[in-house]
């Protein structure tokens, strides 16, 4: 991918790792601290472990399921998780000790996620902590990177769409004074139709609401599922269907954001709408409770590359294509 910094020649970029690590600094601030956001070694740890833990969980994979709690110690990566697992704790510890040392205080203001669960929970352990980050870090690190890397592949095969959206960045920005607050962020509603269509293209998940029967039901229209019988939503096909999405195979950054001009739909279709035909988040009750942290960070991210970048793609090189496996939906990095 080419990228142009404002005033400069083209320069080819691969943007996936820098996207990567911008992502897990910014998820350290909201989850542990601002001091974590800028120790390199808990930032390795938020990135090789997320990426070892995905190779080592993709090898288990390849073991019959009835073996895998035989081999699973000797599977190629699980001695490593084990070492970063290890520098996880120390790090987490520290700032333990610091808490302790300043009567459970908040380290920093507004207070991070483990300032709230440690100040709730001052006998939680250290693995337990070490735990809950790491669910959080691969539950919203990972993806959050991940569109925001697609959508700078989707932005850079044609650059044209973008210029529109571009435009009303920069004008908030100015605006705002180059402070953004949440009420600046959803001003921004061509970026935030962009966003949603990135997402539409290349949702993390094939399916989504995977379950799996206790017993056997027979629904209303006379439909039977038996126990142990496994449920998915096809989340990917309804997202191209031309029955709810017109020309559903075409990339359209402002396809969102025109159906919010009609009537009583200006709070409808947003990135973070969850409904029958917003599958991406979830439904219901368990709609994702992360998705307007994940907002927050790509958007972020988006508003400072726009600001001062435009993208292209390398010559003769179209949209990169996505990297599927067992349901899952990963940029090519």
């Amino acid at each position: 991918m080419h990228s142009l910094i404002t005033g400069t020649d083209w320069v080819p970029i691969k943007v996936h790792p820098k996207l990567f690590r911008l992502t897990c600094k910014l998820s350290a601030v909201i989850l542990l601290s601002s001091d974590a956001a800028r120790d390199d070694r808990w930032l390795e740890f938020e990135d090789e472990y997320i990426n070892n833990a995905l190779s080592y969980i993709t090898a288990l994979k390849s073991w019959p399921k009835f073996l895998r709690p035989l081999v699973y110690r000797h599977v190629k990566g699980y001695d490593i998780l084990q070492q970063q697992w290890a520098t996880g704790q120390n790090i987490i510890k520290k700032f333990l000790d610091q808490k302790k040392a300043q009567g459970w205080e908040p380290l920093q203001k507004p207070p991070s996620f483990f300032d709230y669960v440690s100040s709730q929970n001052k006998n939680l352990p250290v693995d337990d902590h070490v735990s809950m980050q790491i669910t959080m870090f691969i539950a919203g690190v990972h993806t959050s990177a991940a569109t925001a890397t697609n959508a700078l592949y989707d932005a850079a095969v044609d650059w044209d769409q973008m210029r529109e959206i571009q435009k009303e960045v920069r004008e908030t920005y100015r605006s705002c004074s180059g402070n953004f607050t949440r009420q600046g962020l959803n001003q921004m509603v061509k970026l935030d139709s962009f966003l949603k269509e990135v997402s539409r293209f290349s949702s993390p998940d094939l399916t989504t609401f995977a379950r799996k029967s206790s017993s056997s039901i027979t629904l209303s229209n006379g439909f039977r599922v038996p126990n142990g019988a496994k449920l998915e939503v096809a989340t990917g096909a309804i997202y191209r269907d031309e029955q709810l999405y017109k020309d559903p195979l075409s990339f359209k950054a402002l396809r969102f954001y025109e159906m919010r001009q009609g009537e009583n739909a200006q709070t409808k279709h947003q990135w973070t709408s969850v409904s029958r035909r917003d599958l991406d988040w979830g439904y219901g009750r368990h709609a994702c409770p992360g998705r307007y942290m994940a907002d927050i960070t790509v958007k972020l991210i988006m508003i400072e590359l726009f600001l001062h970048y435009e993208f292209k793609s390398l010559p003769g090189q179209g949209r990169h294509p996505n990297i599927e496996f067992d349901g899952q939906v990963c940029s090519d990095p």
